[in-house]
């Protein structure tokens, strides 16, 4: 499954103009899913893992660690019935609650900021901490959003298949050649 992984992204990373804009899955389950997308909407190739969120009255979300080479890592959450004004700040916090009983819940905070008209907000990941973050998805049982302020109820995500498409989001990185981020995963030879 690796290699079949890495022998995609590496094709992709071959492509030409003429396929700018394709994007391709990596991996797909119930919750969460990987792609790789070719020219995003500033013509960057890109790295996507997502998850999505449905609710009783029709709305719905998506989570979403992105990986640029220009932009490097963040993160993007989006609701479709939100409205807020675009360069708003929104505190919000990620935890990850480990299967691991004994193991504190990891938490990440951050003041996002919406960035479009949708009221997507989005929040830098350092360099540095995509690794250990990748980890987090991987090994957690259940991850939560919550917004402090406001009146955003705590968004609960499955990590059922996190592990798999953390792991294909990091082949995409790597495949990318760019360092220090071709450590995140293990390379492999191309076919």
């Amino acid at each position: 499954m690796k290699r079949s992984i890495f022998a995609a992204v590496a094709v992709l990373l071959m492509a030409t103009t003429a396929q700018a804009g394709q994007i391709t899955k990596l991996y797909s389950s119930s919750w969460w899913n990987a792609w790789y997308d070719a020219s995003n909407h500033d013509g960057n190739p890109m790295c996507v893992m997502a998850a999505k969120f449905a609710w009783a009255d029709g709305a719905i979300g998506r989570a979403h660690v992105k990986w640029t080479v220009r932009g490097g890592a963040f993160l993007q959450v989006w609701k479709s019935n939100w409205t807020l004004p675009k360069g708003s700040t929104v505190p919000m916090s990620v935890t990850f609650i480990d299967f691991d009983r004994d193991a504190p819940p990891q938490t990440i905070t951050a003041n996002a900021k919406t960035v479009s008209e949708r009221s997507l907000i989005s929040f830098d990941i350092r360099a540095e901490d995509l690794v250990p973050i990748l980890g987090l998805f991987g090994d957690a049982e259940k991850m939560t959003i919550n917004f402090p302020q406001g009146n955003e109820p705590q968004w609960t995500a499955k990590i059922d298949g996190s592990r798999k498409a953390a792991s294909s989001f990091a082949q995409c990185i790597a495949a990318l050649g760019i360092t220090p981020y071709s450590s995140i995963a293990p390379t492999q030879p191309a076919f």
